[in-house]
């Protein structure tokens, strides 16, 4: 919608609309074209991982750190030429994302279960506070979700029942996860369900 707005072609017809329907105090000037400009380049940033999202016809729980560290990229990166009110757009935006878009352990979870995204940095940053190692934080995680302490027959049953999803848009997700990842090899150890995690 924006896009359509900011067109070069629709910016008088805009105005003249505005003046025949007697609303002249809300016609857009020629300065305040510039941070609506600006506000179609930040929202583009995000174009992609929103098509993504709403195209999907399974889960798409595994994406959602590797999108979470591209928006925080997005945030963080400014421009010399940026308008002061993207700039408090994007200040307000990232003072609020671990309320609006927090680090929880299924999203954690998920990324380490997907293994084009168990690299990614934002892993360690959330094991880092626990000071745990990824198969460890998966076998509790597992254990916590499942309550195989409990029965421990549930992984038998459930295993095998993953499915992967067969999308379009595998080059973007693999860009993203090369992007927000480190190179990291840790050892196989401990009980069985931690090696299998």
């Amino acid at each position: 919608m924006l896009e359509s707005v900011i067109h070069i072609c629709n910016r008088e017809p805009i105005n003249n609309m505005l003046r025949k329907n007697g609303q002249e105090e809300l016609r857009i000037t020629q300065s305040e074209w510039i941070p609506l400009e600006d506000l179609v380049k930040f929202l583009r940033s995000f174009r992609e991982a929103v098509e993504i999202l709403s195209s999907q016809k399974t889960s798409t729980m595994n994406v959602a750190l590797v999108f979470r560290s591209e928006i925080m990229d997005v945030l963080k990166l400014n421009q010399d030429d940026e308008e002061l009110i993207l700039l408090h757009l994007k200040s307000n935006m990232m003072k609020k994302m671990s309320k609006i878009f927090p680090v929880t352990k299924s999203i954690v979870a998920a990324a380490l279960l997907d293994n084009r995204f168990m690299s990614t940095t934002e892993i360690d940053f959330f094991l880092e506070n626990p000071n745990m190692a990824r198969t460890s934080f998966l076998s509790s995680y597992i254990r916590e979700v499942i309550n195989i302490n409990n029965e421990p027959e549930a992984l038998g049953k459930n295993a095998g029942n993953t499915s992967t999803s067969n999308v379009t848009d595998t080059s973007f997700l693999h860009k993203l996860s090369r992007k927000h990842s480190v190179s990291t090899c840790q050892g196989i150890q401990g009980n069985p369900i931690e090696q299998e995690c």
